[in-house]
């Protein structure tokens, strides 16, 4: 925002902008080049998901990461709906763990079934709560910082495939 400028005043100029100059915008918060977000979308329109590896703790803990699917969605909203509280740090924390467990395919040299869309549901909700229990297992601290990778990760394939981004083609 711009001193003096209401929050209205800041949206009501952005929505004028043009689409692609919004998604560049998009892909400059996200520190993401043109290239890369081709990438992204490429693989997203190709495969379904897209994947990227992350060292973190100097290097000693690696993880890889995947786009997710539509159901991983309706599975947060069922989660949420079971908690039965409106206490925003349990939703979060739910958010979290299953947003991760949805998007994890490896964790140093464990790899995590993900059963293709064309699977069976119950293969594929099996796939699901069994990368569920590792989250589980994983120790806080550890977990914590996993969490802030998994955001980083969604950030560059929400700006990637934001508004925007179809024009390209």
């Amino acid at each position: 925002l711009e001193e003096g400028e209401a929050p209205s005043q800041a949206k009501d100029e952005s929505e004028k902008k043009p689409p692609m100059e919004r998604w560049r915008e998009a892909l400059a918060a996200a520190d993401l080049t043109e290239a890369e977000a081709d990438k992204i979308l490429d693989s997203v329109l190709a495969t379904g998901t897209y994947e990227k590896s992350y060292k973190i703790f100097r290097g000693r803990l690696t993880v890889t990461l995947r786009s997710r699917d539509s159901a991983s969605l309706q599975r947060v909203s069922d989660a949420l709906d079971a908690v039965k509280t409106n206490d925003s740090r349990v939703h979060l924390q739910t958010m979290n763990r299953y947003n991760l467990a949805a998007s994890i395919v490896r964790y140093q040299d464990k790899v995590f079934k993900h059963p293709p869309p064309v699977a069976e549901s119950a293969d594929r909700e099996k796939a699901f709560y069994e990368r569920l229990v590792f989250i589980d297992t994983i120790p806080a601290p550890v977990l914590v910082q996993l969490y802030a990778v998994l955001g980083k990760f969604d950030s560059i394939v929400y700006a990637a495939l934001s508004e925007g981004a179809e024009m390209g083609f």
